[in-house]
């Protein structure tokens, strides 16, 4: 399996930022809350490659407002992600720690129980190596068009609309492979 690594770590974040439904316009927040999510699992075929563990832990604060004449909910994330890759053969681990926006610039009502979302990310990420020591960091701002369900629920990757696909896998292997 052969993952952007980099750029779709981001867009489980984008999954919660439509509970698609229409909701009346006010100036309240619809849901305004801090999140703390984390998840283990193992990979075969890893970047097509290796078996590997990842591991994720996020922070952040979740806003979703009703916009627009519509009512149409968009959302906002502030997330502060760690995610680790661990080689499973050889224990190597290789780690981004990243700070992000996660804003939705569009929504789509498409009248089939689906939304096209306009996300876009903005924040900066630093890498460390095997024994943790600091490789480099970058900042960027991306835009992705994802499909969400009326329950806000990820279900396509549409494209890129503004920025670059990153596709990590050759620096996380350089590092753990």
């Amino acid at each position: 399996m052969r993952q952007n690594v980099r750029r779709l770590a981001a867009l489980p974040a984008a999954a919660l930022v439509v509970a698609a439904a229409v909701a009346p316009s006010s100036a309240a927040p619809v849901v305004h809350e801090r999140f703390t999510e984390s998840f283990s699992e193992v990979v075969d075929d890893f970047c097509d490659e290796i078996t590997a563990r990842i591991d994720e832990q996020a922070t952040g604060t979740f806003l979703l407002n009703a916009r627009g004449p519509d009512g149409l909910l968009y959302g906002q994330a502030t997330v502060r992600r760690t995610l680790s890759f661990t080689n499973v053969a050889n224990g190597k681990t290789f780690t981004w720690v990243s700070s992000f926006v996660d804003k939705d610039l569009k929504v789509t009502d498409n009248g089939d129980g689906t939304f096209t979302l306009i996300t876009q990310f903005a924040g900066g990420t630093r890498s460390y190596g095997p024994d943790g020591e600091f490789l480099g960091a970058d900042g960027e701002v991306f835009r992705a068009e994802i499909l969400v369900d009326e329950d806000g629920e990820f279900l396509d990757f549409l494209g890129v609309v503004k920025g670059e696909l990153v596709d990590g896998c050759p620096e996380v292997l350089s590092h753990i492979g």
